[in-house]
Order: C-alpha cells, then sequence, then structure tokens
C-alpha cells in the first residue's frame, strides 16, 4: 500500500491568494499531504507508479502540479479540475506526446498503463491528470542572444511538426474555443495616447493587410519566458501546451516576442535586440511568406499595444512599444 507522504510545500504559480484556501476550493483537499496522497495513489493505480516523495505543490487557476519522487525517476504530476477542458486536453496529449515522438523538445506525457496520455480521477473534484518527466533546465533568460535565438528555432519546428499533425482539436464543452487568436485591430484610445508612434504605424500597415497566404494550423498559443527552459545554451523543453489552439504561426510567433520576458510574477516587456533573435532564429528554420512578414509586424504591434497597462506602467511597456521593442 503507498504511504502517505510528507506535507509538501503547497504555493499559488502567479496569483496572490492564499494557496491553502485554493487548494481546498478548487480541488477539494484540505491540506497538502491529502492532495499528495490523492495523486500518490492515482501514480500507483493509473500508471504503475510508485511516488516516494511529493516535494512541492503549485496551482495555476484550475491546474494542480505536484513535483514527485519515483524509483523511475522524478516526475510533474499535472491535474486539471475544469472539466469542460478535459476531452480538449486528452486530444492535447496527443499532440505534445506526437511532438516528444519527433525529438522535439517537449515534456510528453507518460502512457498509463491503459496506453492515454491522461487519466480521469474520481474524488472531491474530478480530475484530468497527466504524468510529465520533470526536464533539467532553467527558466529562459531573456537577455541571452543564443538561448532566445535557439527558442526561435525550436518554436519554427514545433509550428512545422504541429502543421503535419492529423489530430483535430475538440471544441470546448459547451461551444467556443480556448485563447482564439482574432485578427490584429486597431490601437485604443487609450493604447494611442499611451504609445503615438506605435498606434500609428499599426493604422498605416492595417491599410494595406494581405490575405495570410499560409493555412491556420495547430500553434502553441502561450510561447514566453516562463514556458521555455534552457539547459546549456540548447531549449531543453517548451512547456505548458494547454493553451493550443487552431491559428496562424505568425500570430503565435509574434506573441513569443513581445512576451519573451514575462514570468509568473514578472511582466517586463522584452530587453532590446530580443525580438529580432527570436525572428532570426525562427527564420533561419521557416522561412516567412511575404504576407506572413507583413502580418508579423501587425501583429507584434496590436499584441505590444494590447500589454500596455491602464494605470502606471512601472515595466516600461509603452517605451519598448514605441521603440518597436
Amino acid at each position: 500500500m503507498p504511504t502517505t507522504p510528507p506535507e509538501p510545500v503547497v504555493s499559488m504559480l502567479w496569483e496572490r491568494t492564499d494557496a491553502p484556501t485554493a487548494l481546498r476550493r478548487r480541488f477539494g483537499f484540505p491540506d497538502g499531504a491529502t492532495a499528495a496522497a490523492h495523486l500518490q495513489a492515482a501514480l500507483g493505480r493509473h500508471w504503475g507508479l510508485r511516488a516516494t516523495t511529493c516535494r512541492r505543490m503549485t496551482m495555476s487557476d484550475q491546474n494542480l502540479l505536484a513535483w514527485m519522487d519515483t524509483p523511475a525517476g522524478r516526475v510533474v504530476v499535472k491535474a486539471c479540475a475544469w472539466a469542460p477542458l478535459f476531452d480538449r486536453l486528452g486530444v492535447i496529449g496527443e499532440v505534445v506526446t506526437a511532438l516528444g515522438d519527433q525529438g522535439l523538445p517537449v515534456a510528453a506525457p507518460v502512457r498509463s498503463t491503459a496506453g492515454a496520455a491522461r487519466a480521469l480521477l474520481d474524488g472531491p473534484v474530478p480530475l484530468s491528470v497527466a504524468v510529465l518527466p520533470e526536464v533539467d533546465g532553467e527558466l529562459l533568460d531573456s537577455t541571452d542572444p543564443g538561448a532566445v535565438r535557439a527558442t526561435g528555432e525550436v518554436l519554427a519546428r514545433v509550428h512545422r511538426a504541429m502543421a503535419g499533425l492529423d489530430l483535430e482539436l475538440p471544441p470546448l464543452a459547451g461551444g467556443g474555443a480556448v485563447h482564439p487568436f482574432a485578427a490584429p485591430e486597431a490601437a485604443t484610445a487609450r493604447t494611442r495616447g499611451r504609445a503615438p508612434g506605435a498606434a500609428a504605424r499599426l493604422d498605416a500597415l492595417l491599410r494595406d493587410l494581405p490575405e495570410l497566404d499560409v493555412p491556420a494550423a495547430l500553434v502553441h498559443g502561450d510561447v514566453r519566458g516562463a514556458n521555455v527552459l534552457v539547459s546549456g545554451g540548447r531549449v531543453s523543453a517548451l512547456l505548458d501546451h494547454d493553451s493550443l489552439v487552431v491559428g496562424h504561426r505568425v500570430q503565435d510567433l509574434a506573441a513569443a516576442a513581445v512576451k519573451l520576458a514575462t514570468r509568473f510574477h514578472d511582466w517586463d516587456p522584452p530587453p532590446p535586440g530580443s525580438r529580432d533573435q527570436l525572428l532570426d532564429g525562427y527564420r533561419s528554420v521557416a522561412a516567412l511568406t511575404a504576407a506572413e512578414e507583413h502580418w508579423l509586424e501587425v501583429c507584434v504591434l496590436a499584441e505590444g499595444l494590447g500589454q500596455i497597462p491602464a494605470g502606471p506602467d512601472p515595466a516600461g511597456w509603452a517605451a519598448a512599444v514605441e521603440r518597436g521593442l
């Protein structure tokens, strides 16, 4: 029988709320030890793995992540409590598995004993659970030109691989999509006042926006500093594919260029030069069409303007967008 692990450290990944309260209200667990024991039992029942220790646990919205030690190695158990996402997450698990099978640096889920990428758990709150290998590496340093360029190269390879997959992403239960990519829009009155030069450039580019000549495909949806691990100057893992969506690669690339330096509690604009380093790395693997290059500038401007806060701007987003990031 599995033994109850000691009380793990429980924290919030980015939200400024009380972690024990969130654990109880969102997942139905009175404390970290109970949550760890529940996930430990699931590892044995669905994966045939014996967890010896749960080192820490953190929450992000409706996701619970637990770092566990097993005789087979260290794993991260990721549980989602939002039932409308369960079917979608199952397909996303298959997408990430396919990327890993092609040699791409992702944390591909460990197959359950039933051969699935995820398992559904009963409990105080139903959970969809995946078991991922713990990948060595540090979060992307956006001031490291080599690491930033390598991120662009990996993103291009991931886009190319996902475009070739014959997997259909199911809609969110109840209709709608998760984080859909919309056509870029003109600057709002608020951002025009904060970054007038960037707004004017966006207006000019939108007037002659061509039709995209590359079909939509699966894209990551949340490439940023917090989701890239680097080891020895190489990308060891592109993480967190839960925002996977059908969209255009140029929009995914533009969002990555703008949010390259963002982390959990630090939402900073990218350092000067990093945008070009990322794009150079991407283009070295996958050339963009002329229409995509036009869209790229439009999407970078629109994404950047959207990051400018309504109030104080201590991180300097307005200045970064004005200079073109």
